[in-house]
């Protein structure tokens, strides 16, 4: 619990944004009136409270500016309202930060992760009314009893992400209440955890210093296994990455005396902290612990690095971007001289040896504790260390976990948990229930709501939404599904199917893309959002039952997905997923189109992917690689042609090709064409046709008929020049077959010097095409075994 007043002051900051709520939805003349409504109604018990007492007088005062705090908190509440539109837009709902200028708007709605909550709209969709959302946030903070002052303000923060997400603060139409009380919050409780800062007079400029913390080697930790439960343990690893990055975020916190407001974002082993200049002398020696406690607990497999830059209250609201780029710079400076603290101190502790003379069975670690790595699973044989056995069982339990309690270590769990972890960086363990919260958590406890906003906000507790980024893929016993089921659960070939992706040139964004409107808050929301999209909504999307849909595009898409793709990560701005080759490409698509929609259709994002399908017992580090590296070459990607402008990346490689997402969707009707005629077990045209198309598009290529030269015209010229023209016209020819269906083959032969087939345009030929769409039809159409 923190002494220094820093609690006190960001509570007040967000206690004044339940008062801006209160007025916007009329139950108030002004925000004032409309806190001390609340107050009164809702947290009667607080004034009791000294403690409590303090923050009401804070909170109350700001509007008048009568009491040292109180003239704190209205500082920095009116300089971080300047930084809105200069015309106050008093509108409903909010406008999306991805694209504040279009006409998307937010659902007036709790937050969800369906798509008709979550996805932005033209405003014709049903909503809630603003008066509707602050009745419900009322009603649910009114449960909350006898809780101590960072619990009270843990629980109002969710209550505000849950129901003022898309509610636009006071001058502003992309800022909610949410974020921007949350980032006046995170300023106020800075400046008040400084000794003697809240006596001063210049808030705005009061020396701050924005951290940003990074887990790294997370693509190298999660692919270093060698088990046939790699689904499983995967599945573990990456709930066990999350858990040690909120650990270590929470355990700066700790350290340094600060409220949960202070860490303004978490996400994909990242985050930012905003802290007192004075931390600065300490912050890399202890920073440096954590690296080498993470080193020595995973073999060096994974490491923590932090960088940070001096600012001013002043600057971070004007030019966040300019003052996170510092920091990033400064991360990355300090990355190469890891341990350069602590190597005048632990010298021994750095290099000496660790572990014993036996190896962990699953990540190869050398341990001296090894045990069996599952008597459940029969699998005695195999000796893991401790670390590998938490991230089985994690995997195990990840699927049906809806509660994580954060807790001291030194407490006992409540109820009947399914598992308790204990991450090797933090004083804190995390107990997962299957359902929740247990009765009995103590006022020190966090309660995590897997994937969804809190059903109830009881005390004494806090109350927080975990965005796990995992899918609940379920076989129809229940079971979580392995890599050999998913591979079994493919049409044609049974294989493995690879995905990873990314957004495109994300840092470039934070920097530049919100030019003089980079505000703390509209920063911050770019990341949250970003995270509800990866990690929220994604979850859901692969998570759903058939029957629980509710749109015909829905059932086909959960229906299609849900028993057959597995979420290994999610978080951040990336995504890895396995699953029954077949279905990957389709839902590379699918994200594509949902991040598009969600963005509000702007063209500056991005988002590149890359596919490799693999048998499901190849060495998952080795086709985690291959399918980065095929990520890769789709960021590579360049547009030359003369007719569009020039643009990079978004684009996807599957097939040792790489597409722009125009051209996968005139891929996929081309491989639908060819699916008609040569698919099934009883194809309409002969498959040695199919062969024969093959060797036709691959002769092309050889020929290098589409090279970045050719325009449009000058590629279907070639195409008509090259030998492969007289062979395809042979082959269409000699076909054998219905007439309907060398009707249809005669169809897509005419389209090949062409860059439209079935009302699809690509902006390439459809020879081009030919070979990844004949090379996909070949594979629905094998049935060999896995």
């Amino acid at each position: 619990m923190s002494e220094n007043g820093s609690v006190e002051h960001a509570l007040a900051a967000l206690l004044r944004g339940v008062g801006e709520f209160g007025y916007r939805s009329g139950s108030g003349s002004a925000p004032l009136e409309s806190l001390e409504r609340f107050l009164k109604d809702q947290l009667p018990w607080l004034s009791a409270n000294p403690r409590g007492a303090d923050v009401i007088r804070i909170a109350l005062s700001s509007y008048r500016s009568d009491s040292t705090g109180g003239r704190l908190l209205a500082a920095i509440w009116d300089a971080a309202s300047s930084a809105g539109a200069a015309v106050e837009r008093m509108r409903a709902p909010l406008s999306m930060v991805f694209n504040p200028t279009g006409p998307y708007q937010a659902q007036l709605a709790p937050i969800a992760w369906q798509p008709d909550k979550i996805f932005p709209t033209d405003g014709t969709g049903q909503s809630q009314s603003v008066a509707e959302l602050f009745t419900a946030f009322s009603q649910a903070l009114g449960q909350f009893r006898g809780g101590e002052l960072p619990a009270l303000a843990q629980t109002v923060l969710t209550a505000l992400e849950t129901y003022a997400w898309s509610v636009p603060a006071t001058g502003f139409s992309d800022v909610s209440i949410f974020e921007f009380s949350r980032s006046v919050a995170a300023i106020v409780g800075t400046i008040g955890a400084g000794a003697q800062a809240v006596e001063q007079l210049d808030y705005l400029n009061t020396p701050l210093l924005l951290a940003l913390g990074d887990l790294g080697g997370i693509q190298t930790f999660l692919y270093a296994i060698v088990t046939s439960k790699a689904a499983r343990m995967l599945r573990g690893r990456s709930l066990g990455l999350q858990l040690i990055a909120d650990a270590i975020a929470n355990r700066l916190l700790a350290r340094f005396d600060l409220p949960v407001t202070s860490l303004l974002y978490s996400g994909g082993g990242k985050f930012w902290l905003l802290m007192p200049a004075a931390a600065e002398a300490q912050l890399e020696p202890f920073s440096q612990q954590i690296d080498l406690e993470l080193c020595q607990s995973f073999a060096s497999r994974l490491s923590f690095g932090i960088g940070w830059t001096l600012t001013t209250a002043r600057e971070l609201i004007k030019a966040t971007s300019r003052v996170w780029h510092r920091a990033t710079e400064d991360l990355s400076r300090r990355r190469e001289r890891r341990f350069s603290t602590l190597l005048t101190t632990s010298y021994e502790q750095v290099f000496d040896p660790f572990g014993g003379e036996q190896a962990c069975k699953v990540c190869g670690m050398p341990s001296t504790q090894l045990a069996p790595l599952s008597s459940e699973d029969d699998d005695r044989e195999r000796l893991a260390c401790p670390a590998c056995r938490d991230f089985v069982e994690l995997g195990r339990r990840a699927t049906a976990t809806e509660i994580i309690v954060r807790q001291p270590r030194d407490i006992g769990s409540a109820g009947q948990p399914l598992f308790r972890y204990s991450p090797p960086v933090s004083t804190d363990d995390y107990v997962l229930y299957g359902e929740g919260p247990p009765s009995g958590a103590l006022p020190q406890a966090t309660v995590l709501w897997v994937n969804r906003p809190p059903v109830q906000l009881q005390g004494p507790c806090g109350h927080a939404i975990w965005l796990a980024g995992l899918n609940r893929a379920l076989s129809d016993n229940g079971e979580a599904l392995d890599f050999d089921e998913l591979a079994r659960r493919s049409q044609g070939i049974k294989r493995l199917g690879i995905l990873r992706m990314d957004v495109d040139s994300l840092g470039r964004i934070f920097r530049e893309g919100l030019g003089d409107d980079a505000s703390l808050a509209r920063v911050a929301a770019l990341s949250r959002h970003l995270s509800y999209f990866f990690g929220g909504y994604l979850s859901h999307l692969l998570s759903q039952a058939p029957d629980t849909c509710r749109d015909k595009l829905q059932r086909q898409a959960q229906d299609t997905y849900r028993d057959k793709l597995q979420v290994i990560y999610a978080g951040g701005d990336d995504v890895f997923i396995v699953g029954a080759w077949s279905k990957i490409p389709l839902i590379a698509e699918r994200i594509r189109a949902d991040f598009a929609r969600f963005t509000g259709n702007n063209p500056v994002w991005g988002i590149s992917a890359g596919v490799e399908i693999v048998p499901a017992r190849f060495p998952i580090a080795a086709a985690a690689q291959r399918a980065g590296e095929a990520e890769e070459r789709a960021k590579r990607f360049r547009r030359f042609r003369s007719d569009l402008a020039a643009r990079d990346k978004d684009a996807i490689c599957l097939f040792d090709e790489v597409l722009d997402w125009h051209d996968f969707a005139a891929l996929k009707q081309c491989r639908d064409r060819l699916q008609e005629l040569f698919g099934g077990t009883e194809p309409l045209l002969p498959r040695a046709t199919l062969r024969t198309l093959h060797a036709i598009a691959c002769a092309a290529r050889e020929a290098k008929v589409f090279g970045e030269v050719y325009t449009a015209l000058e590629a279907a010229a070639a195409v008509r020049r090259g030998k492969w023209a007289w062979l395809a016209a042979y082959a269409v020819a000699r076909a054998v077959g219905p007439p309907e269906a060398r009707k249809k083959l005669h169809e897509l032969y005419d389209a090949l010097a062409h860059c439209r087939l079935n009302g699809i345009t690509a902006t390439e030929p459809i020879l081009k095409l030919l070979k990844p769409a004949a090379e996909w039809v070949d594979l629905l159409n094998r049935e060999r075994s896995t």
